[in-house]
């Protein structure tokens, strides 16, 4: 599944005891770049994180449990 281009930051973890989820990642809308790069989340607790300005494509190879958070950092924060 295509998504759009990525802003703020993203992590995606694996929560299911075994699974298969395939992220890929690319600077390019068509995802024939060079850059383009796969990653595979396994088995409980593997996560990938990710920032600002990424095109990124979700497969489920197998039966899979995710756990996404997205946010945008924000400057000046005061306490």
């Amino acid at each position: 599944m295509n998504k759009p281009i990525s802003y703020g930051r993203t992590v995606t973890m694996l929560m299911s005891e075994n699974g298969g989820f395939r992220i890929a990642f690319s600077s390019s809308p068509d995802f024939k770049s060079p850059d383009t790069h796969n990653y595979l989340l396994e088995k409980r607790g593997d996560f990938i994180a990710w920032g600002a300005n990424l095109y990124h494509q979700a497969f489920v190879e197998r039966e899979s449990t995710t756990l996404t958070i997205r946010w945008e950092p924000t400057q000046g924060l005061s306490h």
